[in-house]
This record gives C-alpha cells, sequence and structure tokens, in this order.
C-alpha cells in the first residue's frame, strides 16, 4: 500500500526486492493480506471485503473476487481494514463500516464521562502535557491530507493548530516544563504554544 496525495496511485503493489520491477496488482484505499491462496483486499470505492486467488509467482489476480462477509470496520484515516488472515484458512475481522473519526473524551477511574477534548475526526497520538492541562494531538483536516498538530486547552475546550505546512506531523512530545512541543517534519513552520 503506498500512500500518495494523488489517490490515483493507491492500491497493492507487487515489487522484486531491487526496485526494478513493481507492478500494480489491485487499486485500493486500504491494506490487503496474502494467506491461502488468496489475497483479501476493499476494492477501490466499494464496502464489501473480498478474497481473490492470487498467483505470488506471477503476481497475477485469477477468477473472480468473492465477498468474505458484508462488512469489515474500515478507518480511512490510515488506510486499515480491521482482518487478518492465516495461511490455515482462518480469517479474523471486526464487522462494521468505514468509521467517520473519533471523539476524545474524559473519564473518571469509575467510568463517568466527564468531557470531550475538541471536536469529533480524525485524530491520533493524543499526548497529555505534563502538568494535565494541555493535550498535543494530530489532527487529518480532511481524508487524504496530512495530519498536523493541534494543542488543546482542557479547561477552556480551545484548539490551537501548531503546524501551519504540507508535511506530515503524525505525533509529537512535550518538553518537560510543558511550554514547547518537539515534533519530526522538514521545512516546518508553527506558532508557540
Amino acid at each position: 500500500m503506498n500512500h500518495f496525495r494523488d489517490a490515483s496511485h493507491n492500491g497493492v503493489y507487487i515489487g522484486s526486492i531491487n526496485g526494478n520491477e513493481n507492478k500494480l496488482i489491485v487499486p485500493t484505499d486500504a491494506d490487503a493480506a496474502y494467506a491461502s491462496g488468496y489475497l483479501f483486499f476493499l476494492p477501490k470505492n466499494k464496502n464489501v471485503f473480498v478474497a481473490q486467488p492470487f498467483d505470488p509467482t506471477r503476481g497475477q489476480l485469477q477468477g473472480e473476487p468473492r465477498p468474505t462477509v458484508e462488512k469489515v470496520l474500515y478507518d480511512p484515516s490510515i488506510w486499515k481494514v480491521v482482518f487478518d488472515a492465516s495461511d490455515k484458512g482462518v480469517m479474523a475481522y471486526q464487522l462494521g463500516d468505514k468509521v467517520s473519526g473519533t471523539q476524545l473524551r474524559w473519564f473518571d477511574r469509575s467510568g463517568k464521562q466527564l468531557g470531550a477534548v475538541g471536536e469529533a475526526g480524525f485524530q491520533n497520538g493524543p499526548t497529555l502535557s505534563p502538568d494535565g492541562r494541555k493535550v498535543l494531538i494530530g489532527r487529518v483536516a480532511s481524508l487524504g491530507s496530512y495530519s498536523d498538530l493541534w494543542v488543546y486547552d482542557v479547561a477552556r475546550g480551545i484548539g490551537t493548530r501548531i503546524t501551519l505546512d504540507n508535511n506530515d506531523h503524525a505525533g509529537g512530545i512535550w518538553t518537560r516544563d510543558g511550554t514547547r512541543v518537539l515534533f519530526t517534519a522538514s521545512g516546518a513552520t508553527f506558532h508557540p504554544v
């Protein structure tokens, strides 16, 4: 699976170790697995998970794809279908549909919800500041785009975007005093926390 900004390139590929021969097997916006002579995948723009006979020696799909189950949970923000398959003929999966993001929530030790942080969306890597007053998260503005880093003031519920470029910022860490965030990116522009 590749993650080009141009989604027309997204798919499952087979390639040689030296990189001289790379070939698209099937267009998809999700991951895939090969097991028991089948390639398991979610066809592009479809919502039914399929298995199709696959010849790894020739790098070719054979026959027609067969539906495995009605719907398998799919998270488009990380290009992941929640499944696995083994060479023993066993497939494990989680029934569901395409997820539309997550909502960060606070809970007490008994499990009672105390509140929410920010709005629902595709987000990752929440990291609490050392004093517990702020949360750093990666947020995806829209599917197919990369993550920006946001800092949320927990008490006020206000978020501030701190990366302002076209790089992917999946996460970061707080300095010990909680006044700065360290993250990796090339040529990033940011605002102080």
